[in-house]
């Protein structure tokens, strides 16, 4: 066996190692995205992308999605050969991509070093914390990087066909890979300006992606009437995302994210030399509402990711194509990005982990460690991000087929697969109608259905690690950012805390009750009833349990009635409240009486039976 399939076949090996225990995983995050549009292949094949679809609350035309539909072409493909859509066979084939990556990773390093130091570099790639967690999915940021990486090995070895072929795929897949692109084209015609070889070439196989993208916007122009890349623009320029203070919160994550891309990636930091400019960044300058610790792991972080690019500054001189590789493509990720994520990065692991080996050959010791460290990170971030779609996934659904739902990602598509929707601000209350929310990736839409709701059961969702890749951005909470700075500006955090919430309210039966006026009154939805009047309601057999409280407002003796459940008399001196609950024994209807005295505003408050 050559020393180079041995070298293939350890990285194959330690590549499944790392993806095999996620094979199981629940879909999650934007995966849920990805195959809304993958159903709609087989509907509208050559416009995947024409459909509205509600994001937080808000009606989106998925033309403005930031990708192109090329995985969801991929998926409809595998959807249609397994029949339906399965984590675990949908999984197993996206494992072509983490190889893909660590074998595209290899050949792009042997450009750079020897057998010994490519394998390296090859590990560090394919064990980098954000290429671990994003390749558990089926979502574009392993293909893209896998199709980038093996045409940029391509490129490099000077065959423009399959280098072409492969970075049109890359751009397709994601658009981020394109400045990847544009800076290896850029190095290859400053590389060869002075001699006699010709820059057309590598210029067609460069432009490649652009040109095919071009044809696609125009195509879907044609065939929508609305052009993919106007409707981005218009959705990146919404006040709530394009603000000073988003750009600020991605940047500082960004810049933590790049000291943890390749783990402590220059290992000699330089802070002795410069620690008075670090002064600047001390801990209790930054969040208020982040704990003692967490400040000093952010501060940590910020200087480990300055130090990085400072060191990666420094390599120009020598490795020109590989630092700028770096540096640009942060560039434009710091300029580019309103929510920096860790995956955001991806595109540069390759070259960082290339400089790293080139620095550190003759240690293996540090390398080692640096592997170690990173694998650890990366296993211990993709558990945390498993078992947070695995609670998802577990969560029971409300009663009945039909109800609301309040929440992104994992916890939306569980939801919606038991039957539920998603909510709006248009939403009406309905009668009888449950909306399940989560307090981790929900919103308060106003709508008439949460205006109405009643809280009736909530449950906290714990998962098995301290580990956060995200968790509620809250005081005294994990404020981990490896999803989007969004949630916080740490790369990852600690947290023993549930990490979600979850609440099941429900629009009163009752909603509707002629005699009854539902009214707001501090903050609760109460049944205002005119007294002494008999109201008969329907009830279902099925009810288990009803529970209300007594509401009185005024002064005077009121009596509460509802045979057979409860009879009460109180003395009202200014305001009561009393809850109740009683189950219903299958009755098909029940009594409700209030009498009071004039002057007496009274009700039966937050009422609801199930």
């Amino acid at each position: 066996m050559s020393s180079r399939t041995r070298d293939l076949a350890l990285l194959a090996a330690f590549t499944l190692l790392l993806h095999a225990p996620f094979l199981t995983r629940p879909f999650h995050n934007d995966e849920v995205n990805y195959l809304d549009i993958a159903s709609n292949v087989f509907d509208h094949p050559l416009t995947p992308l024409n459909f509205t679809y509600i994001f937080q609350g808000i009606h989106v035309d998925m033309a403005g999605h930031p990708h192109p539909p090329l995985i969801a072409y991929v998926l409809a493909g595998l959807w249609s050969l397994r029949g339906w859509a399965s984590p675990v066979f949908f999984h197993f084939v996206f494992l072509i991509f983490p190889l893909a990556i660590a074998w595209s990773a290899y050949f792009v390093a042997r450009n750079f070093l020897d057998d010994r130091g490519a394998l390296w570099a090859a590990l560090f790639v394919s064990a980098a914390p954000a290429v671990v967690v994003a390749a558990n999915s089926v979502e574009t940021d392993s293909p893209a990087l896998a199709f980038l990486l093996a045409g940029a090995a391509f490129f490099l070895a000077r065959r423009w066909i399959p280098a072409g072929i492969l970075f049109s795929l890359a751009g397709c897949t994601a658009l981020q890979t394109l400045p990847v692109i544009a800076i290896l084209a850029a190095y290859e015609y400053l590389r060869i300006r002075h001699s006699k070889e010709k820059f057309l070439a590598p210029a067609i196989a460069a432009a490649a992606p652009f040109v095919v993208l071009a044809l696609w916007q125009v195509s879907q122009m044609i065939l929508m009437g609305r052009a993919p890349a106007a409707k981005l623009a218009g959705y990146a320029m919404y006040p709530a995302y394009f603000n000073v203070a988003a750009k600020l919160g991605s940047a500082v994550t960004l810049v933590g994210h790049l000291g943890m891309t390749i783990v402590v990636a220059p290992f000699r930091l330089t802070w002795r030399k410069f620690i008075y400019p670090w002064l600047l960044l001390i801990p209790w300058s930054w969040p208020g509402d982040y704990a003692p610790w967490q400040r000093a792991l952010l501060f940590g972080f910020v200087v480990l990711g300055l130090e990085t690019a400072w060191w990666i500054g420094t390599q120009v001189r020598d490795q020109p194509m590989l630092s700028l590789w770096c540096l640009l493509y942060f560039a434009f990720a710091l300029g580019a990005f309103f929510a920096g994520s860790a995956r955001y990065l991806m595109p540069l692991a390759a070259p960082l982990a290339i400089l790293f080996v080139r620095q550190n050959h003759d240690r293996p010791w540090r390398l080692g460690a640096t592997l170690a460290i990173g694998a650890f990170l990366a296993v211990n971030l993709a558990f945390a991000d498993a078992e947070l779609a695995r609670v998802y996934a577990e969560l029971p659904p409300p009663p009945g087929e039909d109800f609301l739902v309040d929440g992104e990602w994992g916890f939306r598509y569980a939801m919606t697969r038991h039957g539920g929707k998603p909510i709006d601000p248009s939403s009406a209350a309905r009668p009888g109608e449950w909306i399940v929310k989560s307090d981790l990736i929900g919103g308060d839409f106003d709508s008439p259905a949460e205006t109405l709701a009643v809280p009736v059961e909530s449950r906290d969702l714990e998962i098995r690690t301290p580990f956060r890749v995200i968790d509620r951005n809250l005081p005294g909470f994990a404020h981990s950012g490896f999803e989007s700075s969004g949630f916080g500006w740490l790369p990852f955090s600690f947290s023993e805390r549930p990490i979600e919430h979850i609440t099941y309210s429900l629009d009163s039966p009752f909603l509707n009750t002629d005699g009854w006026t539902p009214t707001r009154i501090g903050g609760r939805l109460v049944f205002l009833t005119q007294p002494n009047r008999d109201v008969t309601v329907p009830a279902d057999p099925r009810w288990q349990a009803c529970r209300l409280t007594l509401y009185a407002r005024g002064r005077g003796p009121v009596t509460f009635l509802a045979p057979p459940h409860f009879a009460e008399q109180v003395s009202v001196e200014n305001e009561l409240r009393h809850a109740e609950s009683f189950s219903t024994m299958g009755e098909k209807q029940m009594l409700f009486r209030i009498d009071a005295p004039p002057g007496v505003q009274v009700g039966w408050e937050e009422l609801v039976c199930y």
